[in-house]
């Protein structure tokens, strides 16, 4: 009987250390994903940022669009247009 109290109380402290194992590796792997998500977090913010930032500029492009100084300005800068009786200069860059 004597024996048989001897290994539950060493049983005891066994059980409690296997268990404080098991709880720490828990905590560790939680962390670990923990740290994970918030780097995804950061990086999804990164780019919700940089699309609401393009987002404004493409509002605000759309918005030009009815203003016809802004569409002959990108005629003449995109596609090279020229208004009747003007010519079109084209200046060359010497090699060095």
């Amino acid at each position: 009987m004597i024996k048989n109290q001897s290994i539950f109380k060493m049983a005891i402290p066994l059980f409690l250390i296997i268990l404080l194992i098991i709880f720490t590796y828990q905590i560790i792997g939680n962390q670990r994903q923990i740290n994970q998500l918030e780097s995804n977090i950061e990086r999804v913010e990164s780019e919700i940022d940089e699309t609401q930032e393009l987002n404004l500029q493409l509002e605000r492009e759309l918005s030009l669009v009815d203003n016809p100084d802004y569409i002959e300005r990108l005629a003449r800068e995109k596609l090279g247009l020229v208004k009747p009786g003007e010519e079109l200069i084209i200046p060359v860059k010497e090699n060095e």
